[in-house]
């Protein structure tokens, strides 16, 4: 990730900075507020979470001068360390892999396997594979096995949330 000539954000990843592109562009041509949501890996295998909005500078309260004149975009970039928490935990307790510890909870939010392997950019049939060892370590036979038990180390290890 960097700053690109022009002044905007600029990913090294051509797929992430086309879609942090096109949800820019998005949030750009609305007039009403608006939020966008996006996930990215960096090289290092870090899970980041980016946040989009557009907000009216006249709406803010307070700021330097000169942000009132128009539309602005406020970004929030933050790592998903409750994520990596979690994986990291499942790994140890089950040893799953990071993939297995991924579909896991990729099950546990509510993702179909379609889902999990779009999102991670991986083949169906990889999933299913990890899907399956992962169901063989936790000693379940279903999904729905493994969600109750990712819900309940998730409910173990984070009793608060």
């Amino acid at each position: 990730m960097d700053t690109a000539p022009t002044g905007r954000l600029a990913f090294d990843d051509a797929d992430i900075d086309h879609a942090f592109a096109l949800a820019v562009a998005g949030l750009g041509k609305l007039h009403s507020p608006l939020a966008s949501a996006m996930q990215f890996r960096d090289c290092d295998g870090h899970l980041w979470n980016l946040r989009l909005a557009n907000i009216e500078g006249r709406d803010l309260t307070i700021g330097p001068p000169g942000l009132s004149d128009g539309p602005l975009m406020l970004v929030a970039l933050s790592r998903d360390e409750a994520k990596a928490d979690r994986a990291q935990s499942l790994r140890r307790r089950f040893g799953l892999t990071s993939s297995e510890a991924e579909v896991a909870l990729g099950l546990g939010t509510g993702l179909t396997l379609r889902e999990i392997a779009d999102h991670r950019g991986t083949s169906l049939h990889t999933v299913r594979d990890q899907l399956k060892a992962a169901l063989s370590k936790t000693g379940t036979r279903r999904q729905v096995e493994l969600v109750r038990i990712v819900e309940r180390h998730q409910q173990i290890t984070n009793p608060d949330g």
